[in-house]
């Protein structure tokens, strides 16, 4: 084996012992990751969910199957043009017939917390993350950020006229 498939062997398994020690020991949110997410969570739900009324107030209801069994179920309930419930739980799977909830935040119209929200953090969040980013932000734990490309790549007469 040469040193380049070893070191590089090496390197995925250690991208990988990363990757579960953030699954075990996930970074704190604060309260402005948690608003900014519950926010963004709103939004996603209100373009894509279903849509009704019933006495005063508006729903918005959005599903995903899991993979490894059950529903994750992310809801919106307005009331009037007061504030705005958001909720993530589950249903099936671990969580059985009674449920799991992993997000309760009220909202006011201004995105802020009425009171603190309840979480439980989790792969949920994570996977709710990577619908809410851009492609290009997609694979975090992989990728940290863009790159420039170097000055004289930009300065070939073939990436010019490609670009052009």
């Amino acid at each position: 084996m040469s040193s380049v498939e070893y070191r590089r062997i090496l390197f995925e398994w250690s991208t990988r012992f990363r990757r579960v020690k953030e699954i075990l020991a996930p970074p704190e949110w604060t309260q402005t990751d948690w608003q900014v997410f519950s926010c963004s969570l709103a939004v996603l739900i209100q373009k894509h969910g279903l849509h009704w009324q019933k006495d005063q107030k508006k729903y918005w209801d959005l599903r995903w199957n899991i993979r490894e069994g059950g529903v994750l179920i992310c809801q919106i309930e307005q009331h009037q043009d007061e504030y705005v419930s958001v909720v993530v739980a589950q249903s099936g799977g671990f969580a059985g017939e009674r449920g799991y909830t992993w997000l309760w935040s009220d909202l006011n119209l201004n995105g802020e917390f009425l009171r603190e929200p309840y979480f439980v953090d989790g792969t949920w969040k994570e996977a709710l993350v990577a619908l809410l980013m851009p492609f290009s932000q997609r694979a975090a734990f992989f990728l940290s950020d863009r790159a420039e490309s170097p000055p004289a790549q930009l300065e070939d007469e073939h990436v010019k006229t490609k670009n052009s």
